[in-house]
């Protein structure tokens, strides 16, 4: 009997233990839930309530997963710090084109940014190529993600 009471005895100080400073995992996680859904609620009035994105809906769900994608780069970026923060890693290029081809680009937007117009780019090696241009943005299309929806 008395092997098992110091087991028991045991086994009570170290759930006590656990217990005592258990806030140190608990709040933290509360901080960063409460965080998150601070500003998964933020995003979704503003894109769900306020503005009608249609065709496409703003659903809860989806806004809840992309702040939480969005909350794990922040804390990744925190960690490892910027890659090459203070310096320029993007190679730039120069695209020149005449004003009534800029004007033909922007004339009817969305819809005329997906017409090509002649122009020249020059590239980090001083050479001029002979280009078309047209703007693509983030997607690749808004026709193509009506017709998958």
């Amino acid at each position: 009997m008395v092997k098992r009471h110091t087991k028991l005895k045991g086994a009570r100080f170290w759930l006590r233990r656990i217990w005592h400073w258990s806030w140190l995992v608990t709040l933290p996680v509360t901080i960063v839930i409460l965080i998150w859904g601070v500003e998964t609620y933020k995003r979704y009035e503003t894109f769900g309530v306020r503005y009608r994105s249609e065709p496409f809906s703003a659903k809860l769900l989806i806004i809840g997963k992309m702040e939480f994608d969005h909350f794990i780069e922040i804390v990744k970026v925190g960690l490892k710090g910027r890659p090459g923060f203070g310096e320029n890693q993007l190679k730039t290029i120069d695209l020149f084109l005449n004003e009534a081809d800029e004007e033909k680009l922007n004339s009817n937007l969305p819809h005329s940014g997906r017409e090509y117009v002649k122009g020249r780019l020059l590239h980090s090696n001083e050479k001029l190529y002979n280009v078309k241009i047209k703007y693509r943005g983030i997607l690749p299309s808004t026709g193509d993600i009506i017709r998958n929806l």
